[in-house]
């Protein structure tokens, strides 16, 4: 299975819809134990990298 990491933003649900559509399994999560057991994370891009990265230390 792959998280898709939900740390608030962008379109998770479209994405996992994608891989959905190429029959591969996915799960949006922000839980650490799903996270752990899932064998690939993804952790989805913005286009604005920096903001995100604020966004994931809590700034």
């Amino acid at each position: 299975m792959i998280a898709l990491i939900d740390y608030g933003v962008g379109n998770l649900f479209s994405l996992k819809s994608s891989f959905d559509a190429i029959g591969r399994k996915a799960v949006v999560t922000r839980d650490e134990e799903t996270i752990r057991n899932c064998d690939k994370i993804l952790l989805p891009g913005v286009g604005a990298f920096e903001d995100a990265a604020k966004k994931l230390k809590g700034s």
